[in-house]
């Protein structure tokens, strides 16, 4: 499991910015489990971002690449029905 980053190497962002394409937090949902993803998609970045090359073995490597494959057939998976509807859409 990766360790989850320092406070110290988290990015501070003002209350005052704004970032395109974020929902206002009046639309927040408790019940809408997509926050949930794009928070573990942050912490990915924060590990990956981390990581030095002298940190990794190849063994490391391997679990890595190993537990990745599921990931990429989810991926896959939704790429695959945006497609669909796409295709859909255009006919």
């Amino acid at each position: 499991m990766l360790v989850p980053p320092k406070l110290a190497a988290v990015p501070l962002v003002s209350a005052t910015d704004t970032v395109a394409g974020y929902e206002p937090l009046e639309d927040f949902d408790p019940y809408d489990s997509t926050h949930l993803f794009w928070e573990e998609i942050k912490q990915l970045g924060f590990a990956f971002r981390d990581i030095r090359r002298d940190d990794l073995t190849d063994e490391l490597i391997e679990e890595l690449l190993r537990a990745a494959q599921p990931v990429w057939a989810v991926l896959t998976k939704i790429q695959r029905r945006k497609q669909v509807e796409t295709i859909k859409v255009n006919i």
